[in-house]
């Protein structure tokens, strides 16, 4: 089991080295909680589907279920299947040779599989005879490519399902929905752009710890800060409207509300970097908020979107489908919150972090 935590505590970390045990390791327990989710979600949706029209729903919450694992999943998969690469002394691109039809997944798994080299090679020391070390480097550039690959799937799914289904949707109130939310949609655009760019300048600083990139790159914090405030801003003024229109029941209640405290708690963390950077207890502590509520928020997006899934199934054809389906990708945001927030956490990273000089300091 300590191998599966330590992969997901390097998300996406794609440096260094994996040895063997800790690649299958993951593997195994990786298969063991993905049939557990599957099996919990088909269960619950038994229980609470009682309508006999609908046996097929449990067969097509199976595979949503497993989509929104692997979307949790993705990012440390690939980064522990990098690494153990590199434990070979080969460049983590060779993992996409394992596209080619049966030659290349037999070529991969017998690669996962090999004892890695022995001693020091070009991407590490050897994992089995030195003890690692994650450094703050590592820890921004997990963060960072997290962002990246959260805010870039958000942006093409926005395209999709906001600008370019409406003018395309034959059902006319499927297209007046969108278009009356068009300013709404416009800011959550230029929030998830602003996220975008800040996952670019942590994967890109290029200072080596996190004092350097406060210094020398306060500009991640600064548009996370804008990005995260105008999803708050929208998380209030959707459960106005909501409940100005009195359409408000305790599920809609409860999203907004998860929503609006995961998006406050993230704008103070980004807040307490900035303003704050010498209180290292205020920053950890908004840290841990954020992680909570995004935890939080992570866990509500999954549910309220099995329950979006099963209404849509129900009432609506297939954009709405395929909306709902694909919008689970939407659960890597406040995963990317929870592993930038978390990277403060640490006591190596707040002491670098709230030191003025460049003096190492260990406690």
């Amino acid at each position: 089991m300590k191998w599966f935590i330590k992969v997901l505590s390097h998300y996406a970390d794609f440096s260094g080295r994996a040895r063997r045990t800790e690649y299958w390791m993951f593997v195994l327990f990786n298969v063991i909680f993905n049939l557990v989710w599957t099996f919990l979600v088909i269960a619950g949706v038994l229980v609470f589907t009682s309508d006999d029209n609908n046996r097929a729903m449990p067969f097509i919450m199976v595979s949503v279920a497993s989509l929104s694992y692997y979307f949790l999943m993705m990012l440390p998969s690939m980064s522990v299947a990098v690494r153990r690469l590199h434990d070979l002394g080969k460049s983590g691109w060779m993992m996409f040779v394992g596209l080619i039809p049966i030659a290349g997944g037999i070529w991969l798994l017998v690669l996962m599989l090999t004892e890695g080299n022995k001693g020091e090679n070009e991407y590490g020391p050897d994992p089995k005879t030195t003890e690692e070390i994650f450094d703050d480097r590592a820890k921004l550039n997990s963060a960072g490519i997290t962002l990246i690959v959260a805010s870039t799937g958000a942006l093409i799914l926005t395209i999709i399902y906001q600008w370019i289904v409406p003018i395309l949707s034959p059902l006319p109130s499927f297209t007046w929905m969108n278009l009356g939310s068009l300013i709404p949609n416009i800011f959550d655009f230029a929030a998830t752009i602003l996220l975008l760019l800040a996952g670019i300048y942590l994967l890109t600083g290029k200072g080596k710890t996190i004092d350097k990139i406060r210094e020398n790159k306060k500009n991640p914090f600064i548009l996370l800060l804008i990005a995260v405030s105008i999803y708050f801003i929208l998380s209030i003024l959707h459960f106005y409207v909501l409940f100005s229109l009195h359409v408000l029941g305790w599920k809609f209640s409860a999203n907004a509300f998860i929503f609006t405290l995961s998006y406050l708690f993230v704008a103070l963390f980004a807040a307490s970097v900035l303003f704050s950077p010498k209180n290292k207890e205020f920053i950890r502590g908004a840290a841990v908020l954020a992680v909570v509520f995004s935890g939080l928020c992570l866990l509500w997006k999954i549910y309220f979107g099995m329950n979006n899934v099963m209404g849509d199934m129900q009432r609506y054809e297939a954009l709405y489908q395929l909306r709902s389906i694909f919008g689970t990708f939407y659960i890597l945001l406040p995963v990317a919150f929870i592993v930038l927030a978390g990277t403060f956490l640490s006591r190596s990273a707040n002491v670098v972090f709230i030191r003025e000089d460049h003096e190492s300091n260990k406690v």
